[in-house]
């Protein structure tokens, strides 16, 4: 599961950088990290950046490979990877691709050796989980590391009983979007006191649907109360050829109207009547990652007759179309700060909303574009609806 979701963060990230819509991972365009500059140097490496390896590196390096085909070693602001790989292993793209919460390439040191070294000064108090994305298995698997005290690993696992044990329901769907496009899976998940009618409580209706069953265990073992939440997670389309393009079109404002303003009337209408089936809810939010994040901000921009506020993480690129006026809007926003145009559009949201009169609280966690970040933001955001009175909606 976990080494799904590991993919569905890349395709996330991957999706809005290329232009082309490329359907499949070998064919998307992998970007290097940026490279370190005499800036990051002179400011501390306030902002992270992969630095060029030195002699003493790639001597490191060697010795690292030798007792294991991937590992790291994170030393104050510095972290140094090295990999081990047969070349019949690498699917793709001529060098090992790291995935998720960095995503760079290991550059070759030694016949099969690959390695690189990142600069940020917080590295040491990190939340990282990374895996060689092009590389085929057994030369791959996940590292992962935490100097974090303050945000924990995504806790995860396959076995419903978490759910159960929490009296909370989790059922499949599947409702028509329209004639033109079809069928969409959707997951809905009750807590025990919204079992019988969504009334008293809150419902968050995410575009991220595939991980959402992840996400809701995740808090869950992360003590949250999630007793009076609905959650209603709509799936990727199942068209595997143009998947990521229809998420694109479905999500984000301008690629094609036809389908975003289909989505939505989905969204804000057909599920709405089918979920909640005319019981209004103490509150709604929207809420997303990625594009998904850039959508859950459009909804309660959009939508504001219908959404009390939203969960934003790690925005993709968006732009003000309006000027609607958010007072008193509960909206929680973060991102990894590992990221880089993620963690800048997350500042440029905070801004925007907080100009419009919306309350906004922020999380940004030491990791990436990955669970890592999403589930400890989507935690924190459960944790404060759950503990205050949530806003009427409108």
């Amino acid at each position: 599961m976990r080494k799904l979701l590991l993919v569905f963060s890349f395709i996330a990230a991957c999706g809005v950088l290329n232009s082309g819509f490329a359907q499949k991972i070998e064919e998307i365009a992998l970007r290097d990290f940026t490279k370190c500059s005499a800036d990051n140097k002179s400011t501390g490496y306030a902002t992270p950046c992969k630095d060029a390896l030195a002699s003493t590196d790639v001597a490191k390096a060697l010795a690292l490979s030798a007792k294991q085909n991937f590992s790291l070693h994170i030393e104050g602001d510095t972290l140094l990877l090295a990999a081990k790989v047969v070349s019949g292993d690498i699917q793709y793209a001529g060098k090992p691709y790291l995935c998720c919460d960095i995503q760079a390439y290991l550059d070759p040191i030694a016949d099969g050796i690959y390695a690189a070294k990142f600069r940020w000064k917080e590295m040491d108090k990190s939340l990282l989980e990374l895996s060689l994305m092009n590389v085929a298995q057994p030369s791959s698997r996940s590292i992962t590391y935490n100097g974090s005290g303050q945000f924990p690993d995504p806790l995860s696992n396959t076995d419903k009983s978490v759910l159960k044990n929490a009296g909370m329901e989790l059922t499949e769907h599947a409702f028509e979007i329209n004639q033109e496009f079809g069928m969409r899976k959707v997951t809905v998940i009750k807590g025990d006191a919204c079992l019988l009618s969504v009334a008293p409580c809150q419902v968050i209706y995410t575009a991220d649907g595939k991980s959402l069953e992840f996400m809701v265990k995740s808090a869950l073992l992360d003590k949250r109360d999630l007793s009076r939440f609905v959650f209603v997670g709509i799936h990727t389309s199942e068209d595997k050829e143009h998947a990521i393009s229809i998420r694109i079109e479905e999500l984000l404002f301008g690629y094609n109207p036809a389908r975003y303003d289909a989505f939505m009337h989905f969204v804000t209408v057909t599920l709405v009547q089918q979920i909640e089936r005319q019981a209004a809810p103490l509150a709604r939010y929207s809420a997303g990652y990625s594009n998904g994040g850039a959508w859950a901000l459009d909804m309660l921009l959009d939508k504001p007759d219908i959404f009390s506020g939203a969960i934003i993480m790690s925005p993709a690129q968006w732009k003000s179309r309006t000027d609607t006026r958010l007072p008193a809007r509960r909206v929680f926003v973060g991102a990894g700060q590992l990221e880089t145009s993620f963690h800048v559009n997350a500042h440029t949201v905070t801004t925007n909303l907080r100009a419009r009169g919306a309350l906004v609280q922020e999380t940004y966690v030491p990791s990436g574009h990955s669970m890592n970040t999403w589930s400890n933001v989507w935690s924190r955001s459960l944790l404060a609806l759950s503990q205050d009175a949530p806003v009427q909606r409108p």
